[in-house]
């Protein structure tokens, strides 16, 4: 999958060749960042030779191209919107890009609290053992500190190297899981802030394009990452759509308890 940030430069590029006029076939063709320079010019040939509307040839890619991605292009290519659709995927992947830098920044401190821990305690267990009458020697010690520090680098390694090579087209968490992901302290609230982020500006994009409510709703849905939020928000369209209800009404019932005062409602 690429980057958020040279996906961001392709729609980039196509809603600014869209606006100056240029067919899509051409501007396909244009030189675009890595890996989508190869990608696009076999979609161009393929809009080319067969006729299909670009979102149909984007949809023979899955591994390149979301489902959402997709379908807002479809509903640009539908109401004539498509240098809108474009230039609102390049500011959602701009979007993701910083929010994960965010993300990332946000864990800094706690994962330098977290070193600091893991070489003090087992000292402050070495030299106050004659306080405890528990007392260790300074190999113990030592074992314990690698231990404690070797925890967040495997779980790194699991996550990143591991992961991908075990389950090439991504591993989901079950719903409960991913709820107890949300409760997990700093983590789970980066993650909440992160999906709802995405939510809402995934719905605001998918307006734009013309898509009804219950569609906007439900596409918006797939863009969170958590399992949990994810189902939580797709009830909202469920409900909406079961009761005619309007969107305000269906996410506040949706809402957790604790989430109830929320100004969003």
């Amino acid at each position: 999958m690429a980057s958020f940030k040279r996906r961001a430069q392709f729609y980039g590029s196509l809603a600014t060749l869209e606006d100056a006029g240029l067919p899509r076939i051409r501007a396909l063709k244009q030189g675009h960042p890595k890996p989508f320079g190869q990608i696009a010019a076999e979609l161009s040939e393929t809009i080319a030779s067969e006729g299909i509307p670009m979102a149909e040839a984007m949809r023979r890619y899955p591994a390149m191209f979301s489902a959402m991605e997709c379908s807002l292009v479809e509903v640009g290519e539908r109401t004539g919107n498509a240098e809108l659709v474009f230039r609102s995927l390049a500011d959602w992947f701009r979007l993701l890009e910083t929010l994960r830098g965010q993300m990332i920044t946000g864990l800094i401190y706690p994962f330098l609290q977290y070193h600091v821990a893991a070489i003090l305690l087992p000292l402050i267990a070495y030299f106050g053992a004659s306080i405890t009458g528990e007392p260790i020697t300074i190999g113990q010690a030592a074992m314990r500190c690698i231990i404690l520090l070797g925890i967040p680098y495997a779980f790194l390694f699991f996550v990143f190297v591991v992961r991908p090579r075990l389950f090439p087209a991504g591993f989901p968490l079950p719903v409960w899981m991913s709820a107890l992901v949300l409760r997990i302290p700093l983590v789970g609230s980066l993650v909440r802030k992160l999906d709802n982020t995405r939510f809402f500006r995934a719905l605001a994009l998918s307006w734009r394009s013309g898509l009804g409510t219950m569609e906007a709703v439900r596409l918006a849905a797939d863009s969170c990452s958590n399992a949990y939020t994810r189902d939580r928000f797709r009830r909202v369209a469920e409900q909406i759509s079961a009761e005619g209800c309007t969107f305000a009404e269906a996410y506040r019932a949706q809402l957790p308890v604790r989430e109830q005062g929320s100004m969003v409602v």
